[in-house]
């Protein structure tokens, strides 16, 4: 399945236009003239516009030399380069949802999106997008790649922390309110990526072929599923973006006469790719196309018009930013906004006998993990260990640091003494057989002893392959020198495995960058095993090609533990000394926890962005409490979520080079707590879980009808411990037998911030759009039956239930 950056067509309802200014254009450019509406000042430019103008609005630039650090800044990561004789901007679009990238100095690492979207706080959403658009404008860009609204599908994948949640409905509305706030400065927003796009393993395939991943789903699956998040942005926050839809990067256009057709309105970027596809929307393809009359000139003026008339509606065009990619966008306000993010996301997943927050009979903490390595965020970053020294001091804690790494590091390369081509040789180094293709099929080309194995230390034979690319198989003998768990690491970008003694150690699987990967196997001193590697450059774009192999073996003194290999051994051996342990997670998503029930606490903070000190020691010393939910369910076990077989992820053929990759969607609405609920499968922590340092209750629930379409739904939320919290409250909804929908439906949420003994009445309104569902036959209808209304503080913690028949 191709996968573009934003939606398809308009959905709904568009903004509407500033109030007017009184004209002092020059006559010969009415469309600027800002007396007229968005939509006529819209059709005055394509009616004044030649045709090879037309086209310029719909290809992207071709060059992004320069973008990033180094050389000629380009803050751009793709550009539409308007004509400069239309007093109009050009389009400057960059990545992306957590802040600005794309290796663009000066700017606020803020929090992944996941944290905030577990703070389940709209305003703080969309504070979030505003001051995304404040710094990419800064910047320079008046398009921002944001948000992803892709639904969490499985928590195996690699951009889990990117996006918002497993439910369409919690995705719509916090995307809803991070689009309103981009928006509310002259930047368009861009929803991305439409729409069942949830996996990384083969989005673009193996080149030079590359045949994507074909997603296989139902009709209704999409309905109901994956188009609803991008439905809501369209329809409530109408982002600029939706009335235009641009390509992928590189990979999505495939065709002229049919992209056109289908919709797409932005070939991004242009000109003939360096992967092999064809200029799809250059200009002579396109006038010859319309010159056979495959495309009309009624198709390019309206791929004009969605892409000019948000540059109106929004501001782009009278309110053009003044940003340059030298400027410094980091704000001691975005700061901040940084810590509040994760005060307010940070999931308190266990918190065995109110083990927290920390008392003032602690006397010393003992950290053992990564907690200094996010000093490499910015200059300005407060790391874990900094704000967690600075907060106890306070109380005259003793804080002291054992150092781990947090596995994103590479290891030092294996030395070549350790290994041989075969055993009994006296020669250092493994094998190494190079062939000219991605599949080390045929004769290899070169095959020679490499010492060791690092990435670009390849053969010059290869620099003629491209875009054939090629592969790699390394063999021989490691003869380790010490007895215990050896940690190994893979650093590379493709198709990269690792076997000892035939048993796979580490697999990087069709990464389209480069990655550090590891594994751990117990080895013995002085007895050799088997090693094989290998790696295909075929699904890579990173430009460091080939691999690295490195490993840490056991020593018992070393100080640097290394993670994540070994997470688990490290927390069981410090179970073993003490009951007081507190687990801070800091992963891409779920994980499993085989030690849980012997730690008292687990909180939940992802990537928790520059300010991950000073929030992390107010949540764990009690200066605020936790109110993070969970926006994804986490699995006990493998055997446990919708995705469990390789058919449904990552699909078949997906490790075949040069294979047909199809991912069948066969668990069809049954995602996320929807498969736990219809499986009555108890999961590590449900979808909504999250603990606070109070206690609460939801009494008196009452459910009114408004109308013929709108139910009023409330119940009364008390704060029944002694400090003051926040709490998310819930409304799942079971639908009647005719709809054979999951057991029950996230339709609303609240978040409420009460103190110690108070309490509040706390309403939703369920709609008719709320109580639809989607058949092949009837498409939206709405079942006549009974609902059931359950209230709670998770989807496994329901204090309250009703019914209402309609």
């Amino acid at each position: 399945m191709l996968v573009p950056f934003a939606a398809a067509a308009l959905l709904g309802n568009l903004l509407a236009s500033a109030s007017p200014v009184p004209s002092t254009t020059n006559i010969s450019r009415p469309w600027l003239d800002q007396t007229l509406s968005w939509h006529a000042r819209t059709e005055t430019l394509i009616s004044s516009l030649s045709l090879a103008e037309k086209l310029q609005f719909v290809e992207g630039g071709v060059s992004l030399a320069g973008n990033g650090i180094g050389g000629v800044l380009n803050p751009c990561i793709g550009s539409v380069l308007l004509p400069a004789r239309l007093g109009m901007p050009d389009l400057c679009m960059g990545d992306g949802p957590e802040g600005v990238s794309n290796g663009i100095a000066n700017v606020t690492t803020f929090p992944a999106p996941i944290v905030v979207a577990a703070s389940f706080d709209r305003d703080l959403e969309y504070r979030f997008g505003v001051a995304l658009a404040e710094e990419h404008s800064t910047k320079g860009r008046n398009v921002v790649l944001a948000p992803t609204i892709n639904i969490l599908r499985s928590p195996l994948w690699g951009r889990t922390s990117e996006s918002l949640a497993e439910d369409p409905f919690l995705t719509g509305e916090l995307g809803i309110a991070q689009v309103k706030g981009i928006q509310s400065l002259p930047v368009i927003a861009t929803p991305k990526h439409f729409a069942a796009y949830n996996q990384e393993t083969n989005r673009f395939g193996d080149g030079p072929e590359w045949r994507a991943t074909n997603v296989v789903v139902s009709n209704r699956t999409l309905q109901e599923l994956y188009f609803p998040a991008f439905r809501a942005v369209v329809e409530e926050a109408d982002p600029g973006s939706m009335i235009f839809v641009v390509a992928d990067w590189y990979f999505s256009v495939r065709s002229t006469v049919n992209s056109v057709k289908a919709g797409l309105d932005i070939s991004m970027p242009g000109g003939a790719s360096s992967f092999g596809f064809d200029d799809f929307y250059g200009n002579d393809t396109l006038i010859e196309a319309t010159e056979s009359a495959a495309i009309t000139d009624d198709d390019i003026n309206k791929m004009v018009y969605r892409v000019a008339a948000p540059m109106f509606r929004l501001g782009l065009v009278d309110r053009p930013i003044s940003g340059n990619v030298h400027a410094f966008a980091r704000t001691k306000a975005h700061h901040d906004l940084s810590v509040e993010i994760v005060e307010k996301g940070a999931i308190l997943l266990q918190n065995t006998d109110s083990f927290l927050p920390l008392s003032a009979e602690v006397s010393s903490v003992a950290l053992h993990g990564g907690f200094v390595l996010d000093s490499l965020l910015n200059e300005t970053a407060v790391t874990s260990l900094t704000g967690i020294k600075t907060r106890a001091a306070q109380d005259n804690i003793t804080v002291t640091y054992s150092q781990v790494n947090n596995g994103t590091l590479e290891m030092p390369t294996v030395p070549a003494e350790v290994l041989s081509p075969f055993e009994g040789s006296n020669t250092t180094g493994l094998l190494a057989e190079y062939f000219l293709n991605g599949n080390w099929s045929g004769d290899a080309a070169v095959t020679r002893i490499e010492s060791n194995l690092t990435v670009n230390a390849l053969p010059s034979e290869l620099n003629t392959t491209y875009p054939n690319f090629f592969s790699i198989k390394y063999t021989g003998i490691i003869t380790p020198t010490s007895t215990g768990v050896h940690t190994f690491s893979l650093f590379g970008g493709g198709y990269i495995k690792l076997l000892i003694d035939g048993a796979e150690v580490v697999y990087v699987r069709k990464n389209d960058f480069s990655v550090v990967s590891s594994g751990w196997v117990e080895l013995e001193a002085g007895i050799p095993v088997s090693v094989e590697v290998l790696y295909s450059s075929a699904p890579t774009l990173s430009s460091s090609l080939g691999v690295s192999l490195g490993w840490v073996p056991p020593a018992v003194s070393e100080p640097l533990l290394w993670l994540p290999s070994a997470q688990d051994e490290l927390i069981w051996a410090l179970t073993a000394v003490t009951s007081n342990l507190v687990v801070v997670v800091m992963t891409n998503g779920p994980v499993f926890m085989p030690w849980k029930d012997h730690v008292k606490s687990i909180l939940y903070v992802s990537y928790a962005g520059e300010g991950v000190g000073t929030a992390l020691a107010s949540l764990l010393w009690g200066d605020v409490s936790p109110s993070g939910k969970t926006t994804i369910t986490w699995p006990a076990s493998e055997a446990d979520g919708p995705t469990i077989d390789e058919k449904s992820f990552p699909g078949v053929g997906a490790d075949e080079m040069y294979g047909v990759n199809e991912v069948y969607y066969s668990e069809e609405l049954e995602v996320g707590y929807r498969w736990y609920d219809a499986k009555n499968v108890t999961p590590l922590f449900p979808f909504g879980h999250g603990l606070t340092y109070s206690t609460w209750s939801l009494n008196n629930l009452t459910i009114t009808d408004l109308s013929a379409s709108i139910t009023s739904v409330s119940a009364v939320l008390a704060n029944t411990g002694s400090v003051t919290a926040s709490q998310a409250v819930q409304l799942y909804l079971s639908f009647p037998p005719e709809a054979a929908e999951p057991p029950k439906l996230l339709k609303g949420f609240e978040k409420v911030t009460l103190a110690a003994g108070v309490s509040e009445t706390v309403a939703f309104e369920l709609e008719e759009r709320d109580l639809q569902y989607w058949s092949e036959e009837k498409g939206w209808s709405v079942a006549k039956g009974t609902y059931t209304v359950r209230l709670g503080f998770s989807a496994m913690d329901l204090q309250v239930e009703g019914s209402f028949t309609v």
